[in-house]
């Protein structure tokens, strides 16, 4: 079981947040869809993110999205520049995380000199 730290002030406060939000225990179903989740809070975010009406609109090119994550994604991956992760052998930097992991697992540490071509033409 994934260990999660919440701060609380109060132990009745702890509890009631335990109880409904870490609670994982059963088969859960959604009512329209019939999917089934192990907890509360992800048949919330579930109902939220595919049964309801909120619409998330890019303000930069008008895409609409059910989920803020799915719109956060779409801005970070097509509108923006930053490369926050980097492989900590050959530098090599990327958008997500899971691509720079899937990228560790293989690197020699050796730069490839089309890469650095590609930087330079992209930048001028």
């Amino acid at each position: 079981m994934k260990k999660v730290s919440c701060l609380f002030f109060s132990f009745r406060t702890t509890i009631k947040h335990s109880l409904g939000n870490h609670n994982c225990q059963g088969d859960i179903r959604c009512t329209v869809c019939n999917k089934t989740f192990r907890c509360k809070r992800s048949l919330i975010r579930h109902m939220s993110e595919m049964h309801g009406n909120e619409k998330h609109e890019c303000n930069i090119c008008g895409c609409n999205f059910k989920a803020k994550r799915g719109l956060r994604d779409h801005i970070k991956f097509s509108h923006s520049e930053s490369r926050d992760y980097s492989c900590g052998k050959c530098g090599r930097t990327y958008k997500w995380k899971k691509s720079q992991q899937k990228h560790e697992q293989n690197c020699t540490g050796a730069v490839d000199p089309t890469d650095e071509m590609i930087m330079k033409l992209l930048k001028e």
